[in-house]
């Protein structure tokens, strides 16, 4: 009986010094990160879009507000380019804070590139595992025919170049290339990125950020895929989610059928979200239908938007576990 209380001591003894090593780390909460680049190339010498920033006011409402009532910190960084003038905006609501944060400063044209790179890489830093990231782009896509430049079809286009009007066309120029950030740079940008990464393109020729992966894809080599499932990480599926407004070979359109001008794309995006359209003189942040928002359910509501597939169609990669952006009790 003596020994048997010597080693119950003994081990009482060991998980106090121990101190927190047996205790399980609590785990993060979720928070939402949003990058969003909004350009209607006002006063550039491009063609105009009017409804690129209003989808960017439009998304960055929604998703605040879903946030909130889901009672999880929201993080917005948005990249403007509204009547000739580019700034930066922030907007921070912590869970724990009764107030959002907000700050906005101008920035030149020609350090649009440079901005989004920077704070791309600044969240980098600060996005933990547990958290969701969303990167949101509405504005020009450009489509290259040049042999060997195939790298830079569905480019974001950040300012007028001089074969823009021609879509199909590149002039080689790098001056050009400090005007457009590559899919390919984009995918780099984020690649070190932690959480799992969210990618929304509302623009021409966006499908082509979407490749097919063989071992998502093809049904012959199912070790490759269980290799593939397992070595993207124990948080999700540690995988890069695209939502893109059109195939690679389509272009991307606007309309004001919903009222205010809006890209086709990001306004069935936003209904799918809850956003509620009534008039040009109203429109407001809402609930869904749904509880659960998940990146499947929304490319499942925009296939299915008439508006969308009569002239567009809206591309999704391949994944093996879903994400829930958004769940309500």
């Amino acid at each position: 009986m003596r020994k048997i209380s010597f080693i119950t001591l003994a081990v009482i003894l060991c998980i106090i010094l121990s101190g927190c090593e047996l205790i399980a780390e609590k785990p993060q909460e979720k928070r939402i990160f949003m990058l969003s680049a909004g350009l209607d190339y006002k006063k550039t010498g491009a063609s105009i879009l009017n409804g690129t920033v209003n989808d960017q006011k439009a998304m960055i409402s929604q998703m605040a507000y879903l946030a909130a009532k889901e009672n999880t910190s929201f993080h917005s960084v948005a990249i403007t380019g509204e009547n000739g003038s580019c700034s930066l905006s922030t907007y921070s609501k912590d869970v724990t804070e009764t107030e959002a944060v907000q700050t906005s400063c101008r920035i030149g044209r020609d350090e649009l590139k440079t901005v989004i790179l920077e704070e791309l890489d600044r969240l980098t830093g600060r996005i933990r595992p547990s958290d969701i990231f969303i990167f949101y782009y509405a504005g020009h896509g450009i489509e290259c025919s040049d042999k060997g430049k195939e790298y830079l079809n569905g480019a974001l286009v950040l300012d007028y170049f001089d074969t823009l009007p021609a879509i199909g066309y590149w002039h080689d120029d790098s001056r050009n290339l400090q005007k457009i950030i590559s899919l390919p740079e984009l995918e780099s940008a984020l690649s070190m990125m932690k959480g799992e990464k969210i990618i929304i393109l509302d623009s021409c020729f966006s499908g082509s950020m979407v490749k097919d992966d063989p071992a998502i894809t093809g049904t012959g080599d199912i070790k490759g895929a269980f290799s593939s499932l397992f070595s993207r990480g124990s948080y999700g599926n540690g995988n890069t989610y695209i939502l893109s407004g059109a195939r690679a070979d389509q272009e991307s359109y606007e309309d004001s059928s919903r009222g205010r001008a809006h890209g086709r794309f990001t306004a069935s995006l936003l209904d799918a979200l809850g956003y509620r359209f009534t008039d040009a003189e109203e429109e407001r942040a809402g609930m869904p239908s749904e509880k659960k928002i998940t990146v499947s359910y929304l490319y499942d509501r925009l296939s299915d938007d008439s508006l969308l597939v009569k002239d567009q169609n809206p591309v999704m990669n391949e994944f093996y576990i879903d994400v829930i952006l958004f769940s309500f009790r």
